[in-house]
């Protein structure tokens, strides 16, 4: 994922407003089963811990939310790229 054209969309959609950065990494994180495994595997998101309160969730809910960590770092860093 090109994550700078990703600060440029969400600059655009949200004027910059940081208190919806969550919402936007939310928006890319995939939600069908094929593309969690896809993106897993392109992320390298199956070397995520698990941690304590995710035991008894589904793989693919981990998965998310372990695809959901990475973009938001990915995300954060083309983001205070762009703003130096």
């Amino acid at each position: 994922m090109n994550w700078n054209e990703q600060v440029k969309v969400f600059k655009k959609e949200y004027n910059g407003e940081e208190d919806y950065i969550y919402e936007f990494i939310n928006g890319l994180v995939p939600i069908y089963y094929n593309d969690i495994m896809l993106t897993a595997l392109e992320t390298q998101a199956y070397h995520y811990d698990i941690q304590e309160h995710q035991v008894d969730a589904p793989i693919w809910v981990i998965l998310q939310q372990a695809i959901f960590a990475i973009y938001l770092q990915e995300f954060s860093e083309a983001l205070l790229e762009e703003e130096e």
